[in-house]
């Protein structure tokens, strides 16, 4: 089986309002296979995010 790339890459997050959203967010994006690796930083409103090959699209869809 051959790895994908791996890539640490950084989000600013518009309009996070709430330690709770920035919660769910993480535990969502979290579920997605393609992600090693995910913090939401609700006080910069950033989401860090360690993913194989992951395709962006998905995080918007959920």
């Amino acid at each position: 089986m051959t790895e994908g790339l791996r890539t640490m890459k950084k989000y600013k997050i518009k309009n996070l309002s709430c330690a709770s959203c920035a919660s769910r967010i993480e535990e969502g994006v979290a579920k997605l296979e393609e992600v090693n690796f995910v913090s939401v930083n609700f006080a910069n409103s950033f989401i860090q995010v360690d993913t194989n090959d992951l395709d962006l699209r998905k995080l918007k869809e959920k």
